[in-house]
């Protein structure tokens, strides 16, 4: 749970697909990990209520499994945002 006015750093590598390895650097080991295209990661967060204050991304390093990084920076608001597409037609006044 994040407080209001928390910020969150998602930080992910960009594209398509999954990828797992058994091995790293000559250890056995077991990882699995997701690749997200930014503006897929951009609307979840945005869903999930979270404010978008920048978007980075940036090549790999030349000793970096070969794909684009990205890093998103997000606020949980202080208040709720106001529900989106919501019409008021129709509701009565309660005076």
């Amino acid at each position: 749970m994040l407080a209001p006015g928390g910020r969150l750093l998602a930080a992910f590598h960009v594209g398509e697909g999954e990828i797992h390895r058994d091995e790293f650097l000559g250890r056995s080991v077991s990882f699995h990990a997701s690749f997200f295209e930014i503006a897929e990661m951009k609307a979840s967060l945005e869903e999930a209520g979270f404010l978008i204050d920048e978007i980075l991304d940036r090549r790999p390093y030349e000793f970096e499994y070969p794909s684009q990084r990205a890093y998103l920076l997000a606020r949980k608001p202080w208040r709720p945002e106001p529900p989106k597409n919501r019409s008021l037609v129709g509701l009565k006044s309660s005076s």
